[in-house]
C-alpha cells in the first residue's frame, strides 16, 4: 500500500484540536481533515484520482515549518471528498499504531534527502520517501516515549498561548479498542473497573497543573466513580467505576477547567449482566429519555405551543436535568426567541459539557448580536469528527445566511481564527448567501480572502456585479490580489479605482502607486492622463497638482512603452501648467526634460521613428480641424522664424489666416487689430507675447 507524508500544524483551534484528538486517541478512532489542492504532491493528487488506497504517516510541523516531526500512521478509510468551490480536498483517516523515533532523528526539513519542494511551506500531502523515515510501528501500550516525544515537539516549537489552556492526557490501558468515535471496552455489572491514563504536561506552570482535575461522568447506565485525583505532570491516573446497571454505558472523561472538547475521551463500555445482582435494580433516565425528548422537539413544527407545555411540565418533574435544559433550549431556538434559548443552554452548560449545547448558544448569541459571548462560545465548540457534529455544524452552516449585517461585520473574521481553512469558507459562503449591505460583505470578502484569496475575490466581484459604485468591495478585492500575488484578477477593478472621485488628493495618488502595477502597462497611460484632465478643472490648487504628478507618471511610462505620441500629449499637457507656476516649473521641469531626453536620445538612434512626430502632428490636425474649421485666426505677436504657418490655414481649413507680428524693434499694435477683422466673422486670437494683449483690447 502507498504511503503519504501528512504535515499538520497548529496555526488554528481546529487544527490544534486535531491534534490533541491524534494523540489522545487509541487505535480505530476516526480523524477528519482537509487540505488546498496546491498543497497536494501532483503524485498523491494521482493515487487520489484513481482510487487507490493509502495510509499517511502524519508529521507533526512547528510554526515556522522548518522541523518536522512523525508521530502515528493513518489509514484512509472512504474516498476523499473533492470541494471544487473552496478548493480542498476532505480526508478522513483512521488512526493506527504510534511510531519508534530514532534517538537521532534529524527535525530539520531542509537536511531531509531530495526533500525539496515536497515538504512544508510548498507542500503538506506528499510520497513518503524511504531517506527520510523507517517506519517502525509500535504498539499503543508502548508508545508513550513517542507520545511525550510529540508533546515536547509542540510544546517547545510553538508560542506558549498555543498550548496554554491544554492539559495531555490519554488512555493507557483497559480501552486499547477504539471505533469512529471514541474507545471502547467491556466491564461487567457490580464488579468494579479501572481505566487507567497517563498524564504528561511539561509545558504548565505548577498553579495552572494544580488548579485542573480530571472529571468523568457516566451516562446510559447508573454507576459510581471514584474521585479522581490530581492530575500528575508526568504519570498515571487510575479511575475506579462501578456500573450499577448492565448495558452500553459511556464515561466522559475530561479535565476541568479546561473546554477543550478534544482533550475529552468518550468512552463506551458494555457492561455485562452480573446473575448475582438482583436484575430489576436501580433506574436511570437513560438514552431513551434522550431520544424521547429530540422527538417532541423535532416533531413540534405543526403545535409548538404543545411541545414547549410538555418540556415545561416535564422541567417541574425533574428539575435539574441538563438534557431537558438543552432540549428546551433548542426549542426556543427553533421560535427565534434566542434569549430564552441562551440562558437554558447557559443552565445546562453549568451541570455538563455539552457540543450541541455549546453550538446552539453560539448561534443564538450571534442572532442576539453578542460579540463577548459569541467569541467565548467560539473557543468552546466542539470541532471533532463525529457525526453528531457534522450535524450541528451544518445547522449553523444553514444559519449563517439569515444573522443580520451588524453581526457579520465583526464574526466574519472570526471563523478563520479558530476553525480550518474549510469549515471558515463554507461559514462565510453561507454568510454571503443573501443580499448584504456593502460594509458586511467587505467584512465577508476580507475574511475569505485570507483563507482563500481566489475565492474572496470571486464573491466580491459577484456583489459588484449588482452593486458596482461599492468602492469598498472593490478595494478588498484589489487588496487581496495584490498580498496573494493574483494580480490578473484585479486589472478591471484597478481600472475603475484608479479614477479621481474627490477627498485626500495625496491619499488619492498613493492610491495610484498602489494600482499601478495591477493596470496593463500599455492601458496605463492613458488612464493617468484622463485623470490628469479631469482634476485641472476648477481651483483647487492640490487638484491641479496632482494632475500634474499625473500627467508626469502618464509621460513616463508612455516613454518606456515607446508611446511617444501619448507622451508628448502628457507633456504638453504639463507645459501649459508650468507657465501658471513658478513652484511647479522648478518642480518639474528636470523630470520633464529627463524623459524628453530619453525620447530625443531614441529618437537619434532610430531615424525611421520620426514618422511617429509626422502621424501625431496629422492626428492633432485632424482634432483641431474640428474647432476651427472655417474660421478667422489672427495670430498676433511673435517674429520670423517664431513659428512656422506655411500651409497651416490649409490643413486646419481656415477661413483667414492673419499674422499681425513685431516688425524690428516694432511691436504689433493691438488697436489696428480692427483692420485684419471681416465684419461679421468668428475670430481666434492667439497671442504669442504676454503683456501685448491686456483686458482693455
Amino acid at each position: 500500500m502507498n504511503t503519504v507524508a501528512l504535515f499538520r500544524g497548529c496555526l488554528r483551534k481546529e487544527y490544534r484540536d486535531q491534534i490533541i484528538k491524534m494523540l489522545r486517541a487509541v487505535p480505530g478512532e476516526y480523524t477528519r481533515t482537509a487540505y488546498r489542492f496546491q498543497w497536494i504532491d501532483p503524485v498523491v493528487l494521482s493515487l487520489i484520482e484513481s482510487g487507490e488506497e493509502f495510509r499517511a504517516v502524519s508529521f507533526l510541523v512547528d510554526k515556522d515549518l522548518e522541523h518536522a516531526l512523525p508521530s502515528r500512521v493513518m489509514t484512509l478509510v472512504e474516498p476523499p471528498i473533492k470541494d471544487d468551490q473552496i478548493g480542498v480536498y476532505r480526508f478522513v483517516f483512521q488512526l493506527g499504531p504510534y511510531l519508534s523515533i530514532p534517538t537521532d532523528f534529524d527535525t530539520r526539513l531542509s537536511t531531509w534527502e531530495s526533500s525539496e519542494g515536497t515538504t512544508p511551506p510548498d507542500t503538506f500531502v506528499a510520497p513518503l520517501r524511504p531517506e527520510w523515515l523507517e517506519t517502525n510501528e509500535i504498539g499503543f501500550g508502548q508508545s508513550v516515549g513517542t507520545w511525550k516525544k510529540s508533546i515536547d515537539f509542540l510544546t517547545s516549537r510553538w508560542d506558549r498561548p498555543t498550548f496554554e489552556n491544554t492539559v495531555f492526557f490519554r488512555p493507557h490501558k483497559g480501552m486499547s479498542d477504539g471505533r469512529p468515535e471514541g474507545p471502547i471496552t467491556r466491564a461487567r455489572q457490580s464488579e468494579g473497573t479501572t481505566f487507567t491514563f497517563f498524564s504528561y504536561n511539561p509545558h504548565l506552570s505548577d498553579d495552572a497543573l494544580s488548579s485542573r482535575r480530571l472529571h468523568a461522568s457516566i451516562g446510559g447506565v447508573m454507576g459510581d466513580i471514584q474521585l479522581p485525583p490530581r492530575l500528575p505532570r508526568d504519570g498515571f491516573i487510575d479511575l475506579e467505576v462501578n456500573f450499577l446497571e448492565s448495558g452500553r454505558a459511556s464515561v466522559q472523561v475530561e479535565v476541568q477547567p479546561d473546554p477543550q472538547f478534544s482533550a475529552y475521551v468518550p468512552l463506551v463500555v458494555e457492561v455485562e449482566t452480573n446473575d448475582k445482582v438482583d436484575p430489576s435494580g436501580p433506574r436511570i433516565l437513560g438514552p431513551e429519555w434522550t431520544r424521547f425528548l429530540d422527538d417532541v422537539v423535532r416533531g413540534s413544527e405543526g403545535d409548538r405551543s404543545r411541545a414547549e407545555d410538555l418540556l415545561s411540565r416535564l422541567s417541574s418533574v425533574f428539575p435539574g436535568d441538563p438534557e431537558l435544559m438543552v432540549q428546551r433550549g433548542r426549542l426556543h431556538l427553533l421560535e427565534q426567541r434566542h434569549a430564552a434559548a441562551r440562558d437554558e443552554f447557559t443552565k445546562a452548560l453549568a451541570l455538563r459539557n455539552d457540543s450541541r449545547a455549546v453550538w446552539w448558544s453560539l448561534l443564538a448569541a450571534l442572532f442576539l448580536d453578542q460579540q463577548g459571548d459569541a467569541e467565548n462560545l467560539l473557543d468552546r465548540v466542539d470541532l471533532s469528527s463525529s457525526d453528531a457534529n457534522s450535524v450541528l455544524f451544518e445547522e449553523i452552516v444553514t444559519a449563517m445566511a439569515h444573522i443580520p449585517d451588524q453581526t457579520v461585520e465583526w464574526f466574519a473574521e472570526l471563523p478563520g481564527m479558530v476553525m480550518s481553512e474549510d469549515k471558515s469558507a463554507r461559514l462565510l459562503l453561507a454568510m454571503a448567501d443573501r443580499n448584504r449591505g456593502e460594509t458586511a460583505t467587505a467584512a465577508i470578502v476580507r475574511s475569505l480572502g485570507a483563507i482563500n484569496p481566489q475565492l474572496g475575490i470571486r464573491i466580491a466581484h459577484n456583489s459588484l456585479l449588482s452593486s458596482p459604485d461599492w468602492s469598498s468591495l472593490r478595494r478588498e478585492a484589489v487588496s487581496i490580489a495584490l498580498a496573494s500575488g493574483l494580480l490578473e484578477f484585479a486589472g478591471d477593478d484597478a481600472d475603475v479605482l484608479i479614477h479621481y472621485s474627490g477627498g485626500d488628493v495625496d491619499e488619492y495618488l498613493g492610491t495610484v502607486q498602489t494600482l499601478r502595477p495591477l493596470i496593463h502597462p500599455e492601458r496605463l497611460p492613458g488612464l493617468m492622463l484622463t485623470n490628469a484632465i479631469g482634476l485641472d478643472r476648477g481651483e483647487d490648487v492640490e487638484a491641479r497638482r496632482a494632475a500634474l504628478v499625473l500627467a508626469y507618471m502618464a509621460a513616463d511610462q508612455a516613454a518606456s512603452n515607446g508611446d511617444f505620441i501619448l507622451a508628448q500629449q502628457a507633456i504638453q499637457f504639463i507645459e501649459l501648467r508650468l507657465v501658471d507656476s513658478d513652484d511647479w516649473n522648478v518642480a518639474y521641469r528636470a523630470q520633464i526634460n529627463e524623459v524628453i531626453s530619453r525620447m530625443t536620445r531614441v529618437m537619434d538612434r532610430s531615424p525611421d521613428l520620426s514618422r511617429l512626430e509626422e502621424t501625431y502632428a496629422r492626428e492633432l490636425a485632424a482634432e483641431v480641424r474640428k474647432e476651427y474649421e472655417g474660421k478667422s485666426v489672427v495670430i498676433f505677436g511673435g517674429r520670423d522664424g517664431s513659428v512656422a504657418l506655411d500651409g497651416l490655414g490649409e490643413v486646419l481649413g481656415l477661413g483667414s489666416l492673419t499674422w499681425v507680428r513685431w516688425e524690428g524693434d516694432t511691436q504689433p499694435n493691438p488697436s489696428k487689430l480692427r483692420e485684419v477683422i471681416a465684419e461679421g466673422s468668428t475670430l481666434v486670437i492667439m497671442s504669442m507675447d504676454d503683456g501685448l494683449i491686456t483686458d482693455s483690447v
